[in-house]
């Protein structure tokens, strides 16, 4: 049991050393938001693949470490500005449509022009609009694929193109530490939502995972890792 505990500490210290590299960091101001939430998205493929193996979808455990681990409490809840564009290319499901158009016009009537994730409808909500109560696909897609987490997921791998930002404002407000959605040219005609994961939220919800992810392995006294292997676990990761 000793030797399970020492290996969970050796690990934990290995990973809080490469994330407080990643908090860190240093790069040109205009770059660094976007490099920082780059590695954050990254650590938690890794964190991912720590938990539950590299045999389990990259999808799947990428999510599921947010869902399980991440204490976000609107990880689960529904987009619906990504839900509406979708039932706008594939339709059928004409009353959640309706809906969807009705909470997003009171969203853009928000004077502030900034909408956090408590107004976000969650999943059992819309899944009462959508066939067999959300677990049918619709178009190959589920209720599920809606979700803030899986949103995270999907939008890794463009983070690199998010370097502009309208108006000369920043994609990653830093002022901001909690996922939002900002209303560009708001009283222009082309005006649109834009939900925006701030580098800083990024960074706080890697912190809470490392914690959570080792803790849990204390408390099933379980091994991560075979010895030597901390690359090939984070390539896999990565």
């Amino acid at each position: 049991m000793a030797a399970i505990q020492d290996r969970i500490s050796e690990v934990r210290d290995y990973l809080l050393v490469r994330l407080t590299d990643i908090h860190e960091i240093q790069a040109h101001p205009d770059n660094l938001s976007v490099m920082q939430a780059v590695l954050y998205s990254s650590f938690i493929d890794a964190l991912g693949a720590t938990r539950y193996g590299s045999n389990v979808d990259t999808r799947e455990r990428f999510t599921r470490v947010i869902i399980e681990h991440g204490n976000w409490l609107e990880a689960e809840k529904i987009c619906p500005m990504h839900l509406h564009r979708f039932l706008d290319i594939s339709p059928g499901l004409p009353k959640l449509k309706q809906h969807l158009a009705s909470l997003l016009d009171d969203w853009r009537n928000n004077q502030d022009g900034m909408i956090f994730l408590d107004l976000a409808p969650t999943k059992d909500e819309i899944a009462e609009l959508w066939p067999d109560n959300g677990e049918k696909k619709h178009y190959k897609k589920t209720l599920s694929h809606f979700t803030y987490a899986n949103l995270l997921y999907g939008m890794r791998n463009g983070l690199l193109h998010q370097q502009y930002a309208a108006k000369g404002l920043s994609p990653f407000p830093k002022e901001q530490e909690n996922v939002h959605y900002i209303f560009w040219n708001k009283r222009e005609y082309d005006g649109h939502l834009e939900l925006i994961y701030p580098t800083q939220f990024l960074a706080n919800l890697c912190d809470t995972l490392l914690d959570s992810v080792m803790n849990d392995f204390e408390a099933k006294n379980e091994k991560p890792w075979d010895i030597g292997h901390f690359p090939n676990y984070l390539i896999d990761g990565l």
